[in-house]
C-alpha cells in the first residue's frame, strides 16, 4: 500500500536527490579556474552524475507506485542502493582526479557530500521494510 513507511523513505530519497541538484557536493577555497571548478561543484553541471541522479530519482518514484508487486519494489530499492553507491563514489572521486589544474589542497566537501550516504541508508531502509511486509503477507497466507 502507498501509505506504508517505505513510501516515506522513498519520498525522502526523492527529496534528497532533488536537493542534490542545487547544493554543492564540493567547494573550493581561494581563486579557482577550470570553468569555476564545474560551477562550484554542483552535480547539475556534471553530465554523468546528472543522468544518474535523474535515473535514480525516477527509479524511486516508480518504486513508490509499484506497491502491488513487492518483489519488483524490493529489487528497485536494491538497484537504487547500488546506483546511489556509484553516484557517491563518482561525486567524491570526481573533483580529485578529473579536475586538472586545481590545487587539491583547496578542495573541501560541501553539504551534498553528506547527503549522498543518507540516500544509501534510506534505500536500504525502504528495502528492509518492504521485505518485512512481504514476510508478513506470507505468514498471513500460511494461516489461511
Amino acid at each position: 500500500m502507498i501509505q506504508r513507511i517505505q513510501t516515506i523513505f522513498l519520498l525522502l530519497v526523492i527529496a534528497v536527490f532533488i536537493t542534490l541538484f542545487f547544493v554543492p557536493v564540493y567547494t573550493f577555497s581561494g581563486s579557482v579556474t577550470v570553468i569555476d571548478a564545474q560551477v562550484k561543484g554542483k552535480i547539475l553541471f556534471i553530465p554523468i552524475l546528472l543522468v544518474l541522479l535523474s535515473c535514480i530519482t525516477i527509479l524511486a518514484l516508480v518504486a513508490i507506485f509499484s506497491y502491488q508487486n513487492r518483489k519488483r519494489q524490493m529489487s528497485m530499492c536494491r538497484i537504487g542502493v547500488i546506483v546511489s553507491m556509484l553516484i557517491s563514489l563518482d561525486a567524491m572521486v570526481f573533483p580529485q582526479f578529473f579536475i586538472h589544474g586545481i590545487d587539491k589542497s583547496i578542495l573541501q566537501f560541501g553539504v551534498g557530500s553528506y547527503l549522498l550516504p543518507i540516500n544509501i541508508i534510506l534505500f536500504a531502509l525502504a528495502a528492509n521494510f518492504i521485505k518485512r511486509d512481504e514476510n508478513l503477507v506470507r505468514a498471513a497466507d500460511r494461516l489461511r
